[in-house]
């Protein structure tokens, strides 16, 4: 999924505080994009996307955006973090007639995006908290040989080379956990994923 494919929304524009006084007051759905050209490698494909969210007031949901803490599980310590970068952050929304369909909206944009990508957008998938399970439920869908493969085509030669032949059941479930970001049993004892048969 890339932004261009996003049906609906308002025309884009650059992320600053000016910006948050243009967005409707009513519910919705808001995504944020690299500008210019920008696209990030995913598992699978890659994507211009690095966060979607929704709110009950779109401005005051993006207003919530600008109030910096220092701490990195807030999203506009991550997002000024983006900004840092040489790359300027797009904003565009799409208005809804209620905040129960606007949660809905926001669940089905991530569905797509993992169904694409086989992961969430990076800003998305920091949220301390956040069982990611639009991603576990696609890698659960792959076999040990298909999701080995999906990253064999996506990682660096040097990480490639790390990647096991085969993988146990035990390892595939704790593949699957570490890349769906959930907690991962047996990670007090610091088992690793190691190489298989």
């Amino acid at each position: 999924m890339e932004s261009r494919e996003l049906d609906g929304f308002s025309d884009w524009k650059h992320w600053c505080e000016r910006t948050v006084g243009l967005a409707p007051k009513e519910p919705g759905v808001y995504v944020f994009r690299l500008a210019g050209a920008g696209r990030l490698p995913k598992l699978k494909g890659e994507s211009d996307i690095v966060y979607v969210g929704w709110g009950e007031s779109l401005q005051k949901r993006l207003s919530d955006h600008l109030t910096l803490r220092d701490d990195e599980r807030d999203l506009g310590f991550r997002l000024k973090r983006v900004l840092a970068v040489p790359r300027a952050l797009g904003v565009a929304w799409k208005t809804l007639t209620s905040p129960k369909e606007a949660r809905k909206y926001e669940a089905e944009l991530l569905e797509a995006y993992v169904a694409d990508h086989i992961e969430l957008p990076p800003l998305n998938r920091q949220e301390t908290g956040k069982k990611d399970r639009q991603t576990e439920k696609t890698l659960r869908a792959l076999t040990a040989d298909e999701l080995l493969e999906t990253l064999r085509t996506r990682l660096p030669s040097e990480q490639r080379e790390l990647l096991p032949i085969s993988l146990s059941a035990e390892q595939h479930e704790a593949l699957i956990a570490k890349l769906a970001g959930l907690p991962q049993r047996g990670s007090a004892s610091g088992r690793k994923v190691n190489g298989g048969s």
